[in-house]
């Protein structure tokens, strides 16, 4: 089954769990990023109008993460900050998006770990957003090209910050 469509045991899909964390938070703009498999989907998934959804289609996945956040990065209405957030950890907690965003002023990029572990969401700043959607090297790693930026750790004892849910055994693990 496809990510987009996987349930919490209350019946939410993940992407409206993680769309609703975000906007707890006080996200303006939010931007799904979609490939062209999953997109019929999302309205089976989230009322896209109930949460002002702004859906990008990513019709080339191969070319990376990178490539999946500039698609994304495109359907902004302006310059920003911006969270990133991986479909298959549908766990958002408003504390740790909190202590993200109070390092905005120290770092250009900003990720949560648990343990010295790196998790999600990430955040990068209005700058690093600028330069990426400028950036004409697509194929690059995404973790390596950002790991370049003034970078903050901010430490969590929240573990789901690590959580990818890849396999049926995973999901099952949680739900």
């Amino acid at each position: 089954k496809p990510k987009i469509s996987l349930l919490l045991n209350d019946g939410t899909s993940f992407l409206e769990h993680i769309v609703s964390g975000f906007k707890l938070f006080g996200c303006k703009q939010i931007v799904v990023v979609v490939n062209t498999r999953d997109y019929p989907l999302i309205s089976t998934v989230i009322k896209a109008d109930k949460y002002g959804l702004d859906v990008a289609i990513n019709e080339n996945p191969e070319l990376g993460r990178m490539h999946s956040l500039k698609t994304g990065l495109g359907k902004l209405k302006q310059p920003t900050n911006v969270f990133i957030h991986n479909i298959d950890n549908p766990f958002v907690d408003v504390d740790i998006l909190k202590l993200l965003a109070e390092q905005l002023d120290k770092a250009e990029y900003i990720y949560p770990t648990y343990k010295g572990k790196g998790g999600h969401p990430a955040l990068i700043s209005e700058a690093v957003m600028n330069n990426l959607l400028h950036e004409i090297h697509d194929f690059q790693n995404l973790k390596d090209y950002l790991a370049r930026k003034n970078t903050i750790k901010v430490s969590t004892d929240n573990k789901s910050i690590l959580i990818n849910v890849n396999s049926l055994n995973e999901y099952n693990q949680y739900f």
